[in-house]
């Protein structure tokens, strides 16, 4: 239902067509929301563009849709600052918006009167849907005091300031059955995002994770870009090249090959070529 919701009914901005178009889900977007309906705690470990934020933004918005009128949604969405959490809100409640009308039941449209209801109440840090579903936006421990959400979206995660203290103060009010997804590209070995993902993998918390990676996005990767997978002996030198490969691609990974291409060169050029920030926001690794 979730995916034929947003496949159906949401649209997203395109800047290279200069307009909207639909949100055609792409394949790592899919197992993001696969795993997002299957798991109660999430992380999502990503490269920069990669797209991650609007499927979250729109999972959220399906998540009021299809609220439990007697038991609704109270989702808050934690950024880094105000700014961040706000703009999640915003793009949450564009979707929303692009809903049919009918979708909110029969007092809201079949009649002119109906049709000037607002769907949507609130302002740009918090509002309510007719489900009952609450969106609050927060990036300060005083911001999150007095809910008990049902699903906190930790945006950058990464990044967040005090972000391990805010989590344990959501985490102590999260209603039973409550959800947590942690998306983030890295940042070093901060206190909230690095640590979870470090004690998922030792399997000191339940949280899944799902690693996103630049070569399988359809934009970026083998699809669209001639791709050069190198590997370097210990002086940085180049001692094999393997191109155009279509699969296998974990193998070439674990052998210690490294992949590269006009994306992957142009955004290099973009960070000034600055190897901590390549190997985090390109290559979404952890680099202390």
């Amino acid at each position: 239902m979730v995916n034929y919701i947003i496949e159906r009914e949401f649209e997203i901005y395109s800047p290279p067509q200069g307009g909207y178009i639909p949100f055609d889900l792409f394949q790592h977007q899919k197992e993001i929301l696969k795993n997002l309906q299957t798991n109660k705690f999430n992380l999502i470990k990503k490269y920069r563009q990669a797209g991650v934020s609007s499927v979250v933004q729109s999972y959220l918005a399906t998540k009021g849709v299809l609220s439990d009128a007697e038991e609704p949604e109270i989702i808050v969405v934690v950024g880094n600052n105000l700014s961040m959490a706000k703009r999640n809100l915003e793009k949450i409640r564009e979707f929303l918006e692009q809903l049919p009308r009918k979708t909110w039941g029969f007092e809201y449209h079949g009649s002119e009167e109906n049709e000037k209801k607002d769907i949507i109440k609130g302002g740009k840090t918090s509002f309510e849907i007719p489900t009952g579903a609450k969106y609050i936006a927060a990036s300060s421990l005083d911001s999150v005091k007095g809910y008990a959400p049902t699903c906190v979206f930790f945006d950058e995660a990464a990044f967040i300031y005090r972000g391990a203290e805010m989590y344990s103060l959501l985490i102590a009010s999260l209603a039973v059955n409550g959800e947590i997804i942690m998306a983030s590209t890295p940042n070093g070995g901060d206190e909230l995002f690095f640590r979870t993902y470090r004690d998922s993998i030792i399997r000191r918390n339940t949280y899944h994770i799902t690693e996103i990676n630049w070569w399988d996005d359809p934009r970026f990767g083998n699809t669209r870009w001639s791709m050069s997978w190198n590997l370097f002996n210990s002086k940085d030198e180049i001692i094999d090249t393997i191109e155009n490969v279509d699969y296998g691609y974990s193998e070439l990974i674990r052998l210690g090959y490294i992949p590269t291409n006009h994306w992957y060169e142009e955004q290099a050029r973009l960070l000034n070529y600055n190897e901590r920030q390549i190997q985090q926001e390109i290559g979404a690794e952890f680099v202390f």
